[in-house]
This record gives structure tokens, sequence and C-alpha cells, in this order.
């Protein structure tokens, strides 16, 4: 949406007769958008895709808690109570989260594209 748009007052309605399963197929898109009806119905006809990626937050968590170790290693490290530290471990972990996470885009993409 353009600047003027987003400052415009919404003053009209538009009516709108649906099958109860079409109306129900708009909750549950919206919902899962996590988007009010009008959002997406909104986003949805003026060509701005809505996908929605399932398993990000799992990636996202997985990717916090390594940080969080790292963090901890890094700390020990400087107050020199550990010298060394073997990462490959770490290293594999953050490979496959990648490698899902590159998976997830694809098969987005795949489903997004007509």
């Amino acid at each position: 949406m353009s600047e003027n748009e987003k400052k415009e007052v919404k003053t009209t309605g538009i009516k709108l007769r649906l099958t109860p399963r079409e109306k129900e197929m708009i909750i549950q898109k919206a919902r899962a958008a996590k988007m009010n009806k009008s959002k997406y119905i909104l986003s949805a006809i003026s060509g701005h895709p809505v996908i929605v990626m399932e398993g990000l937050k799992d990636l996202a968590y997985q990717l916090r808690k390594i940080g969080n170790n790292l963090n901890q290693l890094t700390t020990l490290a400087n107050q020199r109570q550990i010298i060394t530290l073997e990462l490959e471990g770490t290293k594999k972990e953050i490979h496959q989260i990648w490698r899902s996470l590159n998976s997830l885009i694809d098969q987005t993409r795949r489903r997004s594209s007509p």
C-alpha cells in the first residue's frame, strides 16, 4: 500500500455473498496468516501474496537456543574458564537448521506459484 492509502480513513464497505464453505476457508486462511479477514482479503486482491510458513517458529527457537549456548561459551572463554572449544556439533546443527529453512522456503514457493 502507498503512503496515501495507509492514511486514508476507511468509510465504505462491501457486501459479499459466500457459501458457508467459502466463508470458512477465508476465516481459516486469515487465521493461519495471523491476519483479520479484511486485511487478508485486501492483501490477497492487491497482489501481495499471503505466504504462511509452518515450522518457522521451531527453527527460530532452535537458533535462539544455539545462540544462547554460544553466548555462554563466549563468556566462559572471556573469563578464561575454558581454553578450547569443540564446535563441530554446533556447526552441524546450524547447517541442519539452514537446510530445513531452505527446504521450507522452497516448499512455500512451490505452493504459492501459479
